[in-house]
């Protein structure tokens, strides 16, 4: 009997291991969806490969089927000379679509291709693709319980997020990583990755004092790394100092950052990150460009821009363009500036091109799948996808869409201020040469001791508000405003303003609208200003009493008018 007991015991041990394999393989194809793998042509393929190319197909089909699981190391390898070759995506799509469809990886080899597959999908600047695959890796590594992938996943999820303009959205994903308990292998490192997302996507926000913490706190987990780690990551992270700084106008501490940059990049032995030289070449065009103009290359921002065109994360592309649309702006190249922006509109549309007829054809298989074959709760589920997937192409578009439309506003338009810029004033003065009007200019008094004693920063903020104001009398009188300088400002009066006595009292009332102003210093802010009549050296005249008012005691305007101001 003992043996009879035995032979049952052995035989359903038997049974069980191979039950539990192909439930287990069940339970993969249901979390991993086949018609996710995109269907390839091989002939058709094929037909069109390079020699290089060619010769990766042949090592991977030299593989035995049953060899996959072990040798899914070496395939993924393989494909890595392919990423910059002609039908590189292509060709790596469809080597990795056969692993994953064979059904003989494990758990953890079906993670690791999905995620290869993910980003060398990405490459395509194709979202809606992208985030299907992110959803589909985050869910795989759930039901593996991956805490590690499960993160990976939603970092490439917002990283997708942000490349459509969702910065907020993504940092709530980004802080959510940051926050977890999580302490498995690795999580530091992929909490440091979040806190570089989150302070890149702060700069773009303006939250400079926030990207600046997230900065602070990955010097403070890089101290738990390894030496050859932080070489790697310091490129990333002073570039990123740097790039704030600029922003902040604090040009010493932008050029100290950028200086460790260099240092970093120069002693690196091996690239933990993806693109680190960008990120570094990119604080060096932005260094130069708002202090160092004489050292900016044009020639380099175009290679970088260049380089990153085929690039899903689209931070580097709005960096290179706006750096070359500030760029033509400053030296008043206004031919290049409208090739670029021909340029730009012409990539936003092919990018959201390919969304929209993705997104189509996605509409149209959800259709044809049955709908009848499935449960309620999986329709529920696709539509909410859907309807995030068209949310998420439509910030793409509607960004896309300002962006292009306020280019001319851009060119014409103080970006600080937003009120009139220089080369709006110079080209309306020309415009109304023949007319009657009044000129203002003034500037603020003691703004370099404001700068010194407070900070650019502050100093930025006594020009907005004071923009604010502008914008206000503007619609107020029908007057026009203008700032030409650094704290210099212009304001022309036509038409209904065209009065002695009108001007008069509405620069009075600017003045002491401006010296009224309540700030969060202890500070008040004044103006002088030389206000003239159109004569032909208007501007001249209006500068010259305007250092009258400067002598004479400052926070005054000063005017070339007769004691009888009526007409």
């Amino acid at each position: 009997m003992k043996k009879v007991y035995w032979i049952v015991f052995l035989f359903s041990l038997i049974f069980g291991f191979f039950f539990t394999k192909e439930l287990w393989k069940q339970i993969n194809r249901q979390t991993f969806p086949k018609e996710l793998i995109e269907q390839i042509d091989s002939r058709e393929l094929k037909s069109k490969l390079t020699s290089l190319e060619k010769e990766v197909l042949n090592q991977f089909e030299a593989i035995k089927k049953r060899e996959y699981n072990l040798k899914c190391d070496k395939v993924v390898e393989m494909i890595r000379p392919l990423l910059n070759s002609e039908n590189g995506v292509e060709l790596g799509s469809y080597i990795l679509g056969k692993l994953l469809l064979s059904e003989q990886l494990s758990s953890k080899n079906s993670l690791f291709v999905l995620n290869k597959l993910r980003v060398l999908k990405m490459r395509r600047q194709n979202f809606l693709e992208s985030i299907r695959y992110c959803l589909e890796y985050i869910k795989l590594a759930k039901y593996t319980d991956s805490d590690y992938d499960v993160d990976r996943g939603k970092m490439g999820l917002s990283i997708i997020i942000s490349s459509l303009n969702g910065y907020e959205i993504s940092n709530q994903i980004l802080r959510e990583i940051i926050k977890e308990n999580q302490n498995y292998k690795g999580s530091n490192q992929v909490k440091i990755v979040a806190l570089l997302n989150l302070a890149e996507n702060n700069i773009r926000l303006f939250n400079h004092d926030e990207s600046l913490d997230s900065l602070d706190e990955i010097m403070e987990r890089s101290k738990q790394e390894a030496e050859i780690y932080i070489n790697s990551l310091m490129i990333i992270v002073d570039s990123l100092y740097s790039y704030n700084y600029v922003y902040l106008n604090d040009k010493e501490k932008a050029k100290y950052h950028l200086i460790r940059a260099e240092e970093f990049l120069s002693k690196r032995q091996t690239s933990y990150f993806i693109d680190e030289h960008l990120y570094y070449a990119v604080a060096e065009s932005l260094y130069n460009l708002y202090f160092e103009l004489e050292s900016f290359s044009e020639e380099k921002t175009i290679e970088i821009l260049e380089l990153v065109e085929n690039k899903t994360d689209f931070g580097f592309l709005y960096y290179s363009y706006e750096v070359l649309f500030e760029y033509y702006k400053k030296i008043s190249d206004f031919e290049k500036y409208e090739d670029l922006k021909r340029k730009y509109d012409k990539k936003m549309a092919k990018i959201n091109e390919i969304n929209y007829t993705m997104l189509s054809l996605y509409m149209i298989e959800s259709l044809e799948s049955g709908i009848s074959n499935r449960e309620y709760k999986q329709l529920v589920n696709r539509v909410v996808r859907m309807s995030l997937y068209i949310i998420g192409l439509i910030l793409g578009i509607v960004f896309s869409i300002r962006k292009v439309s306020g280019l001319q506003e851009i060119s014409t338009k103080d970006s600080l201020t937003k009120i009139g810029n220089r080369k709006l004033f110079d080209s309306t003065l020309i415009k109304i040469s023949d007319k009657n009007f009044y000129m203002l200019l003034f500037d603020i008094d003691n703004f370099k001791k404001i700068n010194d004693t407070y900070g650019h920063n502050f100093g930025d903020s006594v020009l907005r508000k004071i923009g604010y104001l502008l914008q206000i009398k503007e619609q107020q009188y029908k007057l026009n405003a203008y700032r030409i300088g650094g704290e210099e400002f212009a304001i022309l009066f036509l038409g209904e303003c065209c009065s002695r006595e009108k001007c008069l009292n509405i620069s009075e009332e600017i003045r002491k609208d401006i010296e009224n102003l309540i700030w969060i210093r202890d500070i008040k802010v004044t103006i002088s200003g030389g206000l003239s009549y159109r004569c032909n050296k208007v501007y001249e005249e209006s500068d010259k009493l305007l250092y009258e008012a400067k002598r004479s005691g400052k926070n005054k305007i000063s005017n070339n008018f007769l004691d009888n101001i009526g007409e």
